[in-house]
């Protein structure tokens, strides 16, 4: 929630400062920087249809760089062509100005102040439910976690709800996922959750129990993308622990709590649907495939156990486990790949990334070839690691996306086809 806050407040400080610039907005061009003789000279590159190698080229020649060459003649006649038309141009800024002042924004909407004030109510609502007495339960012991994994695995085998369209999870290498001393199967997690839900509930005083989720998959719920909960779920929770239970998604809970009006409904609407759509995606995408030239990859991806200078968004970093490398012409294959020790700023330039890998490259069994789109490797891609396994060329490859993944999850998908891709991974290893 503090990421949340803290993010909004930039973005409204970000909104403002746009704000102001426009309504400092003085100019069309600035002329005394000439910005418009450099747009003269871009427009007319581009009517030319002439592109930069040409143009690096034209540049590199004595009849258009030199003294009397054409580049002199050509800013000779852009210069009288500025001159001309300045005047023009100076009557246009004025104009624009004297419209600005009859303009107005609407800046309230977009205050800090005024979303300080929102927000600080909205979590006192949030905190009188999170601050409640056992709300939040005991930390996990060693016992308590094993006691899950034996229950959880033969839950699993029987596909007993929930959890067991997570069979296949294993984002990160082994499956696990860690906090401190504890591990546990990262596939659990729903499970967990409910196991600890029903143990707890069971000695509450509670009589009527909402879970907020927005995971809508069919072993959650009655029906694949509503909030309806599962019946078996219902029914084994009502035996267990002789109370009742449904549940809700985060907008219809948070609507509930905080009495919104509509148009925050579609506000936090929105935001939730791009916070999942963006965060599970870019989780789901652990691994980089870079370009490399044949010099590159020998002497640094193989020989330095490193790859400089990436351009990689901060939100990804967190989530990429493993670099795989893409190896140009002749050879037009991702060859080899790495698991990612840590991604730290590049020595050679400050705004890109340098990727430390743990060990040596290993080389694919099976190389993935270019497919008949020529164009796919032309900048870095992501992927999940174990397509890496299972994909005949790179089309193949960038197809398979998380959506094709979560399909492979659903009821309407054969599932020994998802079953079959991952002997063929274990064959290749």
């Amino acid at each position: 929630i503090k990421g949340q806050i803290s993010d909004t407040k930039k973005v409204l400080k970000n909104i403002n400062t746009l704000f102001e610039a426009a309504i400092n907005l003085e100019e069309v061009f600035d002329i005394e920087n000439e910005e418009l003789i450099e747009y003269l000279k871009d427009k007319i590159i581009k009517l030319s249809g002439l592109n930069s190698g040409t143009m690096n080229n034209l540049n590199g020649n004595i009849n258009y760089k030199g003294q009397d060459g054409a580049r002199a003649k050509l800013d000779e006649f852009i210069n009288n062509l500025y001159k001309s038309i300045k005047k023009s141009v100076e009557k246009m800024n004025e104009e624009m100005i004297k419209e600005k002042k009859a303009l107005s924004i609407e800046l309230d909407s977009y205050d800090e102040s005024n979303y300080n004030e929102s927000i600080k109510k909205r979590l006192e609502r949030l905190n009188k439910i999170l601050s409640h007495e056992g709300v939040v339960g005991s930390e996990y012991t060693s016992e308590k976690l094993e006691n899950f994994n034996k229950v959880i695995s033969e839950r699993m085998e029987k596909d007993i709800p929930p959890g067991y369209k997570d069979k296949n999870k294993t984002n990160n290498g082994n499956g696990l996922r860690t906090f401190g001393k504890l591990s546990f199967q990262k596939s659990y997690g729903d499970a967990i959750l409910w196991l600890d839900l029903i143990e707890y509930i069971k000695n509450s005083e509670y009589e009527n129990v909402v879970i907020v989720s927005d995971d809508t998959k069919t072993d959650w719920s009655e029906k694949k993308g509503e909030s309806e909960l599962k019946k078996e779920l219902k029914i084994e929770f009502l035996q267990t622990t002789g109370k009742k239970i449904i549940r809700k998604q985060s907008l219809e809970f948070i609507q509930e709590i905080l009495e919104l009006s509509e148009d925050e409904t579609k506000g936090i609407r929105d935001e939730i649907n791009e916070f999942v759509t963006i965060n599970s995606e870019i989780e789901f995408q652990n691994t980089i495939i870079v370009r490399a030239k044949k010099k590159g990859f020998n002497e640094v991806f193989l020989g330095e156990d490193k790859w400089y200078s990436v351009y990689i968004k901060d939100e990804r970093i967190p989530f990429l486990k493993y670099i795989a490398v893409y190896q140009t012409t002749p050879i037009s294959k991702i060859t080899h790949y790495a698991e990612i020790d840590k991604i730290v700023e590049s020595p050679e330039n400050p705004s890109k990334k340098m990727i430390l890998f743990k060990g040596k490259a290993i080389k694919l069994t099976r190389p993935i070839p270019l497919g008949f789109d020529w164009n796919a490797m032309q900048s870095n891609r992501y992927t999940y690691f174990e397509y890496l396994f299972n994909s005949y060329d790179i089309d193949h490859l960038l197809a398979k996306d998380f959506n094709y993944y979560q399909k492979c999850l659903d009821d309407s998908v054969d599932e020994e086809n998802l079953d079959s891709d991952d002997n063929n991974k274990e064959n290749d290893e």
